[in-house]
């Protein structure tokens, strides 16, 4: 996996099939949920982005108020899901794995296998290493 070996080198040249970030971050991103999985905030806004989507077909498949004030709808739902309050997650999670696991994590040192590694342990319900 390109992720890994990108945490194991810092050799970002690895990403050097890509024109854009946008690009790199989907290819990341895409490996990262295939090896661990989805998890529910993520889902959310899937979901989310899937109904302001949808919203957005049915208003140009059929313009009417209605179907433009269910893009208005959906397009603050999206708003308010992106502007949520989500300063400190890591660290919280970080904190948390630390009471539970027994010992000290340093994230500055913590590759990202690690981390989503603890994760999943913890959603697993494996306390201890």
């Amino acid at each position: 996996m390109v992720y890994s070996k990108i945490n194991e080198t810092g050799n970002l040249r690895l990403l050097g099939n890509f024109k854009d970030l946008k690009g790199h971050w989907e290819f990341i991103n895409d490996e990262i949920i295939s090896k661990f999985g989805i998890d529910e905030d993520y889902k959310n806004y899937l979901n989310s982005c899937k109904r302001w989507m949808q919203a957005e077909i049915d208003n140009i498949e059929s313009p009417s108020t209605l179907t433009a004030a269910m893009v208005a709808l959906r397009s603050a739902e999206l708003e308010a899901y992106l502007n949520k309050e989500q300063v400190g997650t890591i660290e919280k999670n970080l904190a948390e794995m630390e009471k539970i696991k027994g010992f000290k994590l340093d994230f500055k040192h913590l590759s990202t296998l690690e981390y989503f590694t603890y994760i999943n342990d913890l959603k697993n319900g494996r306390k201890k290493n």
